[in-house]
């Protein structure tokens, strides 16, 4: 059986990723950038942003981090999933609480926000396949 980032090379996959401005971000957006097939299209830090990005770029897959100001993930949760169904959405969840309404609204995967590289390339791996 292939590895996860081996599997996600198969196809290019474009990620938009949407937090706040730290020191997750240059670790997101440096694995993201040296794996093969993953292409990232930009970072959003807020949902305003972040809905610009997506209706310009209409990226496969958003990774958004709960960390938003207020309730901004969960407008976009909501919004990313009625106006652009096509779009995968992987939520990093800063808590159980987060993970927990993340999922009643709809985030096709709910990860930890201390999410390992490895777990993160097997949830990009497996919503991909999933569409």
């Amino acid at each position: 059986m292939d590895k996860p980032a081996q599997r996600v090379r198969s196809k290019n996959t474009e990620v938009v990723i949407v937090g706040r401005k730290g020191r997750d971000r240059g670790s997101l957006r440096t694995m993201l950038s040296v794996v093969p097939g993953l292409t990232l299209r930009g970072w959003a830090d807020s949902a305003g942003s972040a809905l610009r990005l997506i209706e310009t770029c209409r990226p496969h897959l958003v990774l958004l981090d709960t960390d938003l100001p207020g309730n901004q993930a969960w407008i976009l949760i909501r919004q990313i999933g009625s106006s652009w169904p096509g779009i995968d959405l992987i939520v990093l969840a800063r808590n159980d609480g987060h993970a927990v309404h993340a999922k009643e609204l709809g985030a096709e995967k709910v990860l930890p926000g201390a999410t390992s590289t490895i777990q993160l390339l097997s949830a990009i791996d497996e919503v991909m396949h999933q569409s």
